[in-house]
C-alpha cells in the first residue's frame, strides 16, 4: 500500500515537471516563432495538453517583408540559417493559402522559405491512387499552376543536392502539420511537443516543413495581394470586371453541389455585365454538374476560364 503511494507520488512529480518544462520552453519561443507560428500553436494546445492561455499574446504578423523580393534578401548571411519548407498538396486554391502561411512563418523567423510537392510517404497510401505518387486531388494541376508563378529561388527541386538547405531537409524527418489525418494519430500527438521545441529551439540550422490547409491562420492581407495577385492575373488576357459575376465550380463528391435552380433564383434576381465560369477540370465530367453547366452558357452566357489550362500552356515568369 505504502510502495504504491509512494510510486504514484513520483509518477505524479515527474509529470508536473515535465508540463512546467514545456511551458517554460514554449513561453521562451513564443516571441520569436512570430504571431502566425504562435497561432498554429494555440490552435493545436488541445492535442499536446497545454493550456491555450499560453499562447493569448500572439502578437500580429510582422508583416514586414512586402514582396519575393523582400523574402530572397532576408537569406544574406547574418541571419540565423533556418529553412521554411512548405510542402504543396492538394488544388491550386489550397496551395496558395498553405505557402502563404509558409512565408509568414519565414518572414517571422527570418528563414528561408522554399517549396516543393508533397512526397509521396507524407501521402495517404493509396487513398487517392493505386500506384505512387499518391497526390491528394489537383495536386499536380495545382503544382504546374504554381511552378509557373514562383520565382526560381523558392522551388526546392531546383536545389543541388548538395547545398546545405537540401541536406537539412533531406535528413530531416518531423514536420508541422495542419491536416486532420495526422492528429488522429497517436504517435505523432505524443512526439509533437518535445520535437517542435527542439527545432524550434535549437541554434544550429534546421529544416522546418510544414503540411496542411493552416486555413485559420493571421495573414498579412495586403502583403499576400501583392505577392500572388499580379501574378495570378498576369497570363490572363481576359478577366472579370468590377460589374461581372464569377462563379467557381468544385465537382467532387464530397463537395455540396447546388443545382441550376439555386444558380439561376440567384442571377435573375441580380444586375450584372457577365458571368464567368471558374471550374474544376472533372467538372466536365460530373453528373451533376451537366446540367448547371448547360443552364450557364446557354441562359447567361457564361465565359468559362480555365486557370489550370490557362497556366499548363504559358511559361515560366
Amino acid at each position: 500500500m505504502n510502495f504504491s503511494l509512494i510510486f504514484l507520488v513520483i509518477i505524479t512529480f515527474n509529470s508536473t515537471s515535465a508540463v512546467e518544462l514545456s511551458h517554460e520552453n514554449i513561453s521562451s519561443i513564443i516571441t520569436e516563432i512570430g504571431g502566425t507560428f504562435c497561432s498554429y500553436f494555440a490552435a493545436k494546445a488541445h492535442h499536446f495538453k497545454i493550456p491555450r492561455k499560453l499562447f493569448v499574446n500572439c502578437s500580429a504578423p510582422k508583416c514586414d517583408w512586402d514582396s519575393w523580393h523582400d523574402a530572397i534578401n532576408s537569406q544574406l548571411p547574418r541571419f540565423r540559417k533556418r529553412i521554411v519548407l512548405s510542402y504543396a498538396h492538394n488544388g491550386f486554391g489550397n496551395q496558395l493559402w498553405e505557402h502563404t502561411v509558409a512565408f509568414m512563418f519565414a518572414e517571422s523567423m527570418s528563414a528561408r522559405l522554399l517549396i516543393a510537392p508533397v512526397p509521396t510517404a507524407l501521402c495517404p497510401d493509396h487513398l487517392y491512387s493505386t500506384a505512387p505518387p499518391c497526390f491528394p486531388p489537383h495536386t499536380l494541376e495545382g503544382i504546374n499552376a504554381m511552378t509557373k508563378m514562383l520565382p526560381d529561388n523558392f522551388e526546392y527541386d531546383l536545389l543541388p543536392s548538395t547545398s546545405l538547405e537540401h541536406i537539412l531537409c533531406e535528413n530531416e524527418t518531423f514536420f508541422f502539420s495542419d491536416r486532420p489525418r495526422d492528429w488522429r494519430e497517436a504517435k505523432y500527438k505524443e512526439n509533437f511537443l518535445a520535437r517542435a521545441i527542439d527545432i524550434l529551439t535549437d541554434p544550429n540550422p534546421r529544416c522546418i516543413k510544414i503540411l496542411g490547409f493552416f486555413q485559420d491562420m493571421p495573414l498579412c492581407r495586403d502583403d499576400t495581394l501583392r505577392l500572388w495577385k499580379p501574378r495570378v492575373i498576369a497570363n490572363f488576357t481576359r478577366r472579370p470586371g468590377p460589374h461581372d459575376i464569377s462563379i467557381y465550380l468544385r465537382c467532387i463528391r464530397h463537395y455540396h453541389f447546388n443545382n441550376g435552380s439555386f444558380y439561376e433564383h440567384i442571377l435573375d434576381k441580380t444586375r450584372f455585365e457577365r458571368v464567368w465560369l471558374f471550374q474544376a477540370p472533372e467538372c466536365d465530367r460530373y453528373g451533376p454538374a451537366v446540367s448547371l453547366l448547360k443552364i450557364l452558357h446557354s441562359k447567361y452566357n457564361a465565359t468559362r476560364c480555365d486557370v489550370h489550362s490557362i497556366y499548363t500552356s504559358t511559361t515560366r515568369q
